[in-house]
């Protein structure tokens, strides 16, 4: 009867020694990111993006912190963010295109949110936002602790009423996908004056030379083909910004390695 005590409680122990590693193997924390967009808005309007950091372990998460990288410029040798950035989350600090935030301790269980409002312009490139967190405390997943999104934007309905007289605005450069390239460099632009003739013609402003041909499949939109004597020579796509402008890059017939993006506004 002793022995058989002996190897009952041998057995108790172990019993507790396994479910006691058990439960310290399965306490861990598990950060999730998901950023969330607004309802889609119109091109250069400021509008709220959020980023939620949830901890959906059975450990509360230490030391949790969470970089955003908003969409960059094309630009060199410096880089931007692409748009207009305000109303950051005070946890986080600018650096560079990122933002880097400190968010302390996420419970078990619980959400922190992180918010900040962007204003994106028209880019020929996709305008991603991604975001990653990390913690000090042990995860055993963490292949979903980043996410990221394509922030979509919606146009301006601008009708050419030919004849238009019309300011073009430009800058010129390589790999270049918005005019808002054009405007974080001091006296980088240069500008000409064209009409959009009622025939569908582009003229230089007060003389007959024919320069193009430009049309619109919908109000939204504004196409140019540029030639000379008779040959193409550069093609713009445009889309509906404010006040009756388009923006776009234009792609030259001669070379793939430098690229224009245009300003076109109503004089």
């Amino acid at each position: 009867m002793p022995h058989n005590r002996i190897l009952v409680a041998a057995c108790c122990v172990a019993a507790v020694m396994l479910t006691s590693q058990s439960a310290s193997a399965a306490s861990v924390a598990d950060l999730e990111v998901g950023l969330t967009s607004p309802p889609v808005p119109l091109v250069d309007a400021m509008a709220h993006y959020v980023v939620n950091v949830r901890n959906r372990g059975n450990r509360n998460a230490d030391g949790v912190s969470l970089t955003v990288q908003l969409p960059t410029t094309h630009t060199s040798p410096s880089v931007f963010v692409m748009g207009d950035l305000s109303g950051v989350d005070p946890r986080c600090t600018r650096s560079g295109t990122r933002l880097l935030c400190n968010l302390g301790r996420v419970n078990r269980g619980a959400t922190t949110t992180v918010g900040f409002d962007l204003g994106l312009p028209y880019s020929s490139a996709a305008l991603v936002i991604s975001a990653a967190a990390s913690t000090t405390t042990v995860e055993n997943v963490t292949s979903n602790n980043t996410a990221q999104l394509t922030a979509a934007l919606r146009f301006y309905a601008n009708p050419v009423a030919a004849p238009l007289h019309v300011e073009l605005t430009s800058c010129t450069g390589t790999n270049l996908t918005s005019f808002f390239e054009c405007t974080v460099y001091s006296g980088a632009t240069q500008s000409h004056e064209f009409l959009l003739d009622t025939d569908g013609s582009i003229k230089l402003w007060g003389t007959t030379d024919v320069l193009g041909q430009w049309s619109q499949t919908s109000a939204d939109q504004l196409q140019i083909q540029f030639s000379e004597l008779g040959s193409p020579t550069a093609t713009f796509q445009g889309r509906g910004v404010d006040q009756g402008c388009f923006e776009g890059v234009t792609q030259f017939s001669s070379t793939t390695s430098y690229v224009a993006p245009y300003r076109i506004c109503p004089l």
